[in-house]
């Protein structure tokens, strides 16, 4: 098949990638995009459940990456640390 041509070693990081704001859209996939389920002002934790896919549709619920407070959900939900809407 000629896949030896792409055989090579590649970089690792092992550091974790820190961040106090992240954007998270909700189509990120071929399905249904995701619906919120969380406010504006709303505090989440890391983990935590923001959007779903609808009833009935294939998609992907989408969760939290940080804790922080949400500061955007019109097209993608937005998270910041230390922040007060």
């Amino acid at each position: 098949m000629g896949l030896d041509k792409y055989e090579h070693k590649a970089p690792l990081n092992l550091e974790p990638v820190l961040t106090k704001n992240v954007k998270i859209l909700l189509s990120q996939h071929i399905g249904a995009p995701a619906k919120p389920v969380v406010e504006l002002g709303s505090m989440v934790n890391k983990g935590d459940l923001i959007a779903e896919i609808p009833e009935g549709s294939l998609g992907a619920n989408l969760h939290a990456s940080i804790s922080g407070q949400v500061y955007n959900v019109e097209g993608w939900i937005g998270i910041q640390q230390g922040v007060n809407i």
